[in-house]
């Protein structure tokens, strides 16, 4: 088993503020209000190494989604273990954000504990909680959130083929993805108001790449794509320099953008890649979801409605829902070694790759 993998967050939490002192980092941690199931802390920890002045900054945050966060927080801490020996350059500095979400990550949710999905909920000058312009999602509320036993024991696989006879498979699949704010009890359910995870870093992002004029944001993430292959998902666009230098930078990497041809799966209404290029005041930025692939689309659907299911309305020592807590954390981070130490080895590189190359942005 990878040393750098805990299933707890309290473990994780540990190690890393642990791995940010050996390697001579400063850690501020933001307190969550919720305790975690061992009435321990919870906190998003910030780690900064290197110069504060320096001009080029490199963000990698982890566990927006809760359950996601296990491989987030093996990078982190795998490249706090290459800092101990390594020395940035001169004019770099790097700011891990473990655990955005904190809650989740202890609970082993995708959400926090209002439901609200981390990566909808990062709205943008002009845009509403209150506005919801994604129609389909409401025609497929009762497939995707059934509120009661009777409909979520209904075969998955029957449903679904349903609904893919009435609309096309990639309609549906962005209808569900992009993210809704009319149900809360809902899959993808972007809230009615800036959560705790958002708050915290809307009010400190300024502080944390003050002075710089190179932003490079790499936000974690698992479930999306093919079993062991990471992507950059890009959803914003890219001045002419910054292309130049991500084609350099990545140049084996499997990049996608929304403002190119090769379009990514779907365009997420409140992510935090979109917030951090509206609201960065480096001259030059990239916010970009690193994305590793687990299980297929509709395994990971199924899997997410049977858990969101026992969330709202089962009993949370209950025989099933734990069961579908297991299931969620392994449809994120499988248990497979191979599995594990591939995406951890495309991680590390990726940052590493940031960190080699971003002088020549």
């Amino acid at each position: 088993m990878n040393p750098t993998y805990f299933q707890t967050y309290r473990i994780a939490r540990e190690r890393f503020l642990e791995a940010t002192e050996q390697a001579h980092g400063k850690v501020n941690s933001l307190i969550h209000p919720q305790k975690g199931p061992e009435q321990e802390e919870l906190s998003l920890d910030v780690a900064q190494t290197g110069d504060p002045q320096a001009k080029r900054v490199i963000v990698i945050s982890s566990g927006l989604h809760g359950a996601e966060a296990q491989l987030g927080s093996a990078v982190q801490l795998a490249i706090l273990e290459y800092l101990k020996s390594n020395e940035l350059p001169t004019d770099v500095r790097i700011v891990l954000l473990h655990a955005l979400n904190p809650w989740g990550f202890a609970y082993v949710r995708r959400v926090d504990e209002q439901n609200v999905d981390g990566n909808r909920n990062f709205l943008i000058q002009g845009e509403s909680y209150q506005t919801d312009e994604n129609e389909l999602y409401g025609q497929l509320d009762q497939f995707l959130n059934p509120a009661d036993q009777s409909q979520l024991q209904r075969s998955f696989l029957l449903q679904a083929g349903q609904l893919l006879l009435k609309h096309p498979y990639q309609k549906v699949f962005k209808a569900i993805a992009s993210g809704q704010n009319r149900f809360p009890h809902g899959l993808f359910y972007g809230g009615d108001a800036p959560n705790w995870t958002t708050r915290q870093f809307t009010e400190y992002f300024p502080a944390w790449i003050a002075g710089a004029t190179h932003c490079c944001h790499l936000d974690f993430h698992t479930g999306l794509g093919k079993y062991g292959r990471g992507e950059l998902l890009i959803d914003t666009p890219l001045d002419e320099q910054t292309q130049r230098w991500l084609k350099e930078a990545y140049s084996g990497e499997s990049l996608h953008s929304f403002h190119k041809q090769n379009e990514p799966p779907y365009q997420a209404r409140g992510s935090i890649s979109r917030w951090v290029h509206s609201n960065s005041t480096a001259s030059h930025t990239i916010s970009a979801c690193a994305e590793f692939g687990t299980y297929s689309s509709l395994k990971m659907l199924k899997t997410l409605r049977q858990e969101n299911y026992y969330a709202q309305f089962g009993a949370p020592d209950s025989k099933a829902f734990q069961s579908a807590r297991k299931k969620l954390q392994e449809a994120f981070c499988p248990s497979s070694n191979r599995w594990r130490q591939n995406v951890l080895e495309r991680g590390v590189s990726l940052i590493r790759s940031a960190i080699e190359n971003v002088h020549r942005w």
